[in-house]
């Protein structure tokens, strides 16, 4: 993953093999959120990590947020948030996921690739998924039953 991007309704990973999206409300506070740009912010996935130790984010300028750790644990850290502008433009992920209310019957044979599937379970913080195919070479939605947290797996067809 080279950059992670935060609109004000979701969070977008993807590493081009899979792709996971969480709504930015479970992530960062209100506040925050009405900070973001319309077309969205990318984070460093180093600092996408830090952002997971913190236990508060709050935006000091237009391209800074700082996250703050218990007292005692770890000093207050600023992060630099890019745009699109600045690093590329991120790749159109709501574009590869199929219309999923019109499912249709695959014809052809299919192969998951495990370590991604189990991966894509560890990201959405679930033991209960439900996956959903559609024809051909598409991609598999794959979504935490508890949380609505979804993402997409690239299967691998069988000849």
């Amino acid at each position: 993953m080279n950059y992670i991007l935060f609109t004000r309704e979701v969070m977008v990973a993807t590493d081009a093999a899979k792709l996971g999206v969480i709504p930015t409300n479970e992530l960062l506070s209100e506040e925050l959120i009405a900070e973001i740009p319309n077309v969205g912010v990318l984070v460093h996935p180093d600092d996408y990590k830090l952002m997971l130790a913190a236990e508060n984010i709050v935006g000091e300028s237009d391209n800074v947020w700082r996250l703050i750790y218990k007292k005692g644990n770890k000093r207050d850290q600023l992060i630099e948030l890019r745009q699109q502008s600045d690093v590329g433009q991120y790749p159109n992920w709501e574009a590869v996921v199929p219309n999923y209310d019109t499912p249709t019957e695959a014809k052809e044979k299919i192969a998951l690739n495990a370590e991604h599937l189990a991966l894509l379970q560890k990201a959405l913080g679930s033991n209960s998924l439900k996956l959903t195919f559609h024809e051909g070479n598409k991609p598999i939605k794959v979504e935490a039953k508890d949380t609505g947290r979804y993402g997409i797996i690239m299967p691998v067809l069988l000849w």
